[in-house]
């Protein structure tokens, strides 16, 4: 009897507690990321990866749990009530929501299918007369509803490869330093060992699902998630592998492809022990640490605007980056989803809350302090069933903290993310090598100017200023070069019986190309050794396939670097195009602004191209 009166009074106080929460919860802001929906394979031969019908309802279901939980649960009682203070209800105000998708057509139309749900249209009649936009009015009182029963059309902003905000959601691609410290792991014990046990598995599969796409010396765990996201995606879709799979022989086989997997991507993507070529950069993690800044810049742009801006952020980009950043946050203990490959539709959020009264706004004059501020870490896993169908979140502690201590203070949150995050361009592009094409005018004009961060690594010795100055400088180079060049000359004309004498016609130069003796080493007529490419390239056999391989930036499939076809990734603002070249869908866009100089994420990003 007693044991029975101690449970009935623990959910007495539970309810009550659950009930204050529901009171006094007030989300000032959130920041999305997700995964894509379900795209078709990167294997497919023949076209590039293209969102599915269920992924746009993966998509879909994703944002209509956002829109209960954000918009719709204002009337809500429970402790799952998280209405997001002044989010406008029916009507999307792009100056309140802010979208960004990596520049391919899957994570544009997954951005596209998640806020189709969270502003569904918005059908005008009388009883939504009050909602109105004026533009909407006529001059003789009549309203004009936008096409297809009044859908909205959200900002979708979106970057190429080409502009500096594409780092912050997509930091592994064009960096060389990562892709070099990846390779590596193809060196390791780790890899050496699980590709030795799983052989005969591989090989087992390969004959019953892979032969169409990859020969068999490609059937191992070095293609392990290009063959795991293969042969998930003809699991669900072609009715005689799925019988195939079923079977006593393969029983099991793909729960174990998804494993292996997970463990070549998570220590590709995740190994924060592994160093590029400065000690302690955790190169592995780079897309995590840009991504980061990015998160933590959205949340402080909201913060900045007193919350009148950047109430509700989605980010929309690919597994990799989750996997960097769910080592960053050192939450990979707390949960087995934080070690698998996210499945489609996964998404974590970060909300910017405080403890008030509901029902009224807390923007502008009433927004609280930053020492009332709280951040909550969320995650949905995408792996639903018919059962339950539809996603939700659970909260996860971060930074290691205890089961209890989801919710964080907004300055030790903060404290922690700067430790992490890596935020300026500069920066970036000197830990992978200076390789995109726009790290040559940040690292020149941070050096010149003398800037630094906290994130900035140290530079060699010899990079240190000279104590000579520019026009002594200039004058001891001019005479030891014309010393060098007269010494040259004699030499020749010594051994080869060159002589100098007056032609009467048209004097000419005998430098010899555009260029003479200023020739590069990096101009087109650089000898290599035969077959051997660039430095820092990896060389890769040709298989002999003939077909297009769609692999991502980072995948590290097929001997490490493919020939890829690729119609972009964005992250901020770009065009889609493509292209045949050596490295993962590749960002290319249009500047609208000459001067990108200082851009941090902090700030708004410039608007390059906008797509719905």
């Amino acid at each position: 009897m007693f044991l029975l009166w101690v449970a009935l009074l623990a959910a007495v106080w539970m309810s009550s507690l659950d009930g204050v929460e529901a009171q006094n919860y007030t989300v000032h802001s959130t920041v999305i990321f997700s995964n894509t929906g379900e795209r078709t394979p990167l294997l497919l031969p023949g076209a590039s990866p293209q969102l599915t019908s269920l992924g746009a309802q993966q998509m879909f279901n994703l944002g209509s749990y956002f829109r209960r939980r954000y918009i719709e649960s204002a009337d809500r009682t429970s402790a799952s009530s998280s209405v997001l203070t002044g989010l406008n209800s029916n009507r999307l105000n792009a100056d309140q929501i802010y979208v960004q998708a990596i520049d391919v057509e899957h994570t544009i139309t997954s951005a596209t299918a998640f806020m189709q749900a969270f502003y569904p249209p918005n059908r005008l009649n009388n009883a939504t007369a009050g909602y109105l936009e004026p533009s909407a009015v006529l001059a003789d009182n009549t309203y004009v509803e936008t096409p297809l029963n009044g859908y909205q059309y959200p900002l979708i902003h979106s970057v190429g490869q080409f502009d500096p905000y594409s780092i912050f959601l997509t930091g592994a691609t064009n960096c060389p330093f990562f892709e070099q410290s990846a390779v590596q792991y193809y060196y390791s014990q780790d890899f050496n060992d699980t590709a030795a046990r799983t052989r005969t598995m591989y090989q087992s599969i390969g004959h019953a699902v892979l032969g169409e796409v990859l020969p068999q010396s490609a059937w191992s765990f070095e293609n392990g998630y290009l063959i795991y996201d293969y042969v998930s995606y003809m699991n669900l879709h072609n009715s005689s592998v799925k019988d195939t799979l079923s079977g006593p022989a393969y029983r099991g086989n793909l729960k174990e492809l998804a494993t292996l997997a997970a463990q070549k991507q998570s220590q590709i993507y995740g190994d924060l022990t592994a160093s590029g070529h400065m000690f302690g950069d955790r190169i592995r993690a780079i897309a995590g640490r840009t991504l980061a800044a990015r998160m933590l810049g959205l949340l402080m742009d909201n913060m900045g605007s007193r919350g009148t801006q950047n109430k509700f952020n989605l980010l929309v980009g690919d597994y990799s980056s989750m996997l960097s950043l769910f080592a960053l946050f050192d939450v990979r203990h707390a949960n087995d989803n934080f070690i698998a490959i996210p499945p489609f539709g996964s998404a974590f959020a970060l909300e910017l809350f405080s403890w008030q009264n509901k029902g009224a706004n807390f923007d502008g004059n009433n927004y609280p302090s930053k020492d009332n501020m709280w951040v909550r870490f969320l995650y949905s896993n995408g792996s639903t069933t018919d059962q339950n169908p539809f996603p939700s979140v659970q909260a996860y502690p971060l930074f290691d903290r205890g089961p209890s201590e989801t919710d964080m203070k907004w300055k030790d949150f903060q404290s922690l993310m700067l430790n992490i995050m890596l935020s300026d361009v500069s920066d970036w592009c000197t830990m992978c090598g200076e390789a995109a094409i726009f790290c040559p005018a940040f690292v020149d004009e941070s050096r010149g100017s003398g800037s630094s961060s906290g994130s900035r690594p140290s530079r060699r010795p010899n990079s240190q200023k000279s104590k000579i100055s520019p026009a002594v400088g200039g004058v001891i180079g001019a005479i030891v070069t014309l010393g060098i060049a007269g010494i040259l000359f004699a030499l020749v004309a010594f051994f080869f019986g060159v002589r100098v004498h007056r032609n009467g016609g048209k004097r000419t130069s005998d430098l010899g190309g555009f260029k003479g003796s200023r020739k590069l080493a990096s101009d087109p007529d650089l000898n290599l050794p035969k077959h051997s490419a660039p430095p820092g390239i990896v060389a890769v056999e040709d298989n002999g396939l003939d077909k297009k391989s769609h692999e991502r930036v980072g995948s590290w499939e097929l001997g490490k670097s493919k020939d890829v076809e690729r119609n972009t990734f964005s992250s901020l603002g770009g065009s889609t195009a493509a292209s045949n070249e050596g490295r993962k869908p590749s960002f290319e866009g249009d500047f609208d602004h000459d001067d990108h100089d200082g851009i941090n994420p902090f700030q708004e990003p410039t608007k390059v191209r906008e797509s719905f």
